[in-house]
């Protein structure tokens, strides 16, 4: 996907021109062999106490950056429990940097430690916390090295006026560029972008090599101001991108002077080059006045089995959105509930929104369910907009809001849904002038969980050789949950599409049920009689 085109057309649809950033370009003949180990070095320690000698510890500091100053690269840098404060300044040709920590050497810094037991690191009970106050950014990675963060805590960053680096306004707790980074067991709370166009409140990682995010947590960051990214995190490498078991919850993009806002409230996440998998992650109570509150991915994307909650945009999106161009997607057993867009013009997508030109995506057993839109004429549910996409196994239901229909196909969209259960929404699918759809084995819902119409509109709508009218049977769906339960008309209903697990990774048999669950048959218990057998 081409990055210069995953928001030109949400600013464009406001009339907007997106300003082009100058980006810091370092030609590709300055990289060196990385260091694939790092830690396999001496190890340097950090207290805040000093002291001239710990078992295990080559050399002490009382602060991390003059540990990595020391470092000639390789080592692992151990920090003990404690507040680490105070910001340094690189005096760089483009201007001065400001930041906690700056590092160009291969490098593992872990938290955690005491100075009583530097052998096990326990960051949750002994925070390491490194707050840049207000003061820059808390740290700053460049260069072709490769470095791994563990067991910090990330806050208080702020970018605002960084010029140094050529991206004034981006990467607020970590700025990251060229490197190879692996970040796991992390904090990265309360830092901004500061000043407009800001990208990655809490996290920025541009033109890497690889980044690698899991087992952390990414909360209350922003991204200020029009034209901005990723009020959690904007990742966009060169290499492959693996975001895998965080919390990335409470982050916010704001608005500036145009009211165009910062798109993703949560992450941006995405890779020119190699592939994307962003997988048992919960991405929840992001907010932007932009496009796209929870998640926005593209080309060469695996989004697999995330909870993808209560995150709020102004347009476009409110759970999850593909960008134009999204090629080569797959979208797998996620819960994508609760979203919500407070509408903009005319447009939608308040669970989905997949952008212009976008092909080759799949969308395989997933849920898509309570999404809202505030006014408009988009889709609550899921929209689709000038692009060809294939739901196999889909849960959509009451979607509320907006033109009230569960999946929305317009601007000449071809999609395919097969085995889904879709129901209690105003229009289960709305198809516009140009616009296909092809469906099969669907089960529309009767009572309660009626379509108010089951399938509408101008475009050529071809509604299968299977179709179901009956009561989903969904387990408690006051509490969110969508599972079947016994006596489901969605069971032992749908056609043979192909997928072999559920929702759950539960295996489905011969018969596939409807929708992204497999009800499971009921143990039966069996008397086994066994012949008598005596031993001496």
């Amino acid at each position: 996907m081409k990055t210069g085109n995953l928001f030109l057309s949400f600013y464009l649809g406001v009339g907007l021109v997106v300003t082009l950033l100058l980006l810091l370009m370092v030609s590709r003949s300055e990289a060196v062999a990385l260091d694939e180990s790092p830690g396999s070095g001496d190890v340097l320690c950090v207290t805040l106490d000093g002291g001239s000698s710990y078992q295990g510890c080559t050399l002490v500091f009382t602060n991390v950056q003059d540990a990595v100053a020391a470092a000639t690269g390789g080592e692992v840098i151990k920090i003990a429990s404690g507040l680490y404060t105070g910001v340094h300044t690189c005096l760089l040709p483009s201007g001065n940097i400001s930041q906690v920590v700056y590092i160009s050497k291969t490098l593992l810094l872990r938290g955690g430690y005491t100075t009583t037991n530097w052998l096990d690191s326990f960051p949750v009970t002994q925070p390491t916390v490194l707050d840049a106050e207000g003061d820059g950014r808390v740290i700053v990675i460049t260069g072709y090295v490769t470095v791994s963060l563990e067991g910090l805590h990330i806050t208080g960053g702020i970018a605002d006026g960084q010029s140094g680096m050529g991206l004034a306004n981006y990467g607020g707790g970590i700025y990251v560029s060229r490197a190879r980074v692996a970040i796991s067991g992390s904090y990265i709370y309360s830092n901004t972008t500061g000043g407009t166009g800001g990208h990655g409140g809490g996290l920025y990682a541009k033109d890497c090599g690889r980044l690698e995010l899991s087992n952390s947590a990414v909360f209350s960051n922003t991204a200020t101001g029009d034209y901005g990214a990723g009020g959690g995190a904007y990742i966009w490498c060169e290499g492959d991108v693996v975001v895998t078991g965080n919390d990335v919850a409470g982050n916010r993009g704001t608005a500036g002077l145009g009211d165009a806002g910062v798109a993703g409230g949560g992450l941006v996440a995405g890779s020119r080059s190699g592939d994307t998998t962003i997988s048992g992650n919960r991405i929840y109570g992001n907010v932007t006045f932009g496009p796209c509150g929870g998640l926005v991915i593209g080309d060469n994307t695996v989004v697999s089995h995330n909870l993808i909650a209560r995150n709020s945009a102004a347009y476009f999106g409110g759970g999850l959105c593909l960008g134009d161009e999204s090629r080569n997607v797959l979208v797998e057993g996620n819960e994508i509930t609760a979203n919500q867009l407070m509408v903009k013009d005319e447009r939608g997508g308040g669970g989905v929104y997949i952008g212009n030109d976008s092909t080759d995506v799949v969308f395989v057993n997933n849920m898509v369910t309570d999404n809202q839109l505030t006014g408009g004429e988009g889709s609550p549910g899921i929209e689709v907009r000038r692009s060809r996409s294939n739901f196999l196994h889909s849960t959509i239901v009451r979607n509320r809001g907006g033109n009230g229909s569960g999946v929305y196909a317009t601007s000449g969209s071809t999609v395919a849904l097969t085995n889904t259960i879709i129901s209690s929404h105003t229009v289960g699918v709305l198809v516009d002038a140009g616009s296909i759809a092809h469906l099969e084995a669907t089960l529309w819902g009767t009572g309660t969980w009626a379509n108010g119409t089951d399938w509408f509109g101008e475009g050529d709508i071809v509604s299968g050789s299977v179709n179901v009218w009956g009561d989903p049977v969904f387990a408690d769906p006051e509490a969110g949950d969508y599972h079947i339960e016994s006596g489901s008309a969605a069971i032992d209903a749908g056609v043979d599409a192909g997928v072999f697990v559920d929702i759950d990774n539960q295996v489905r048999d011969e018969t596939p049920d409807i929708g992204s669950d497999e009800y499971p048959p009921p143990v039966v218990w069996r008397r086994l009689y066994l012949p008598l057998v005596c031993r001496w």
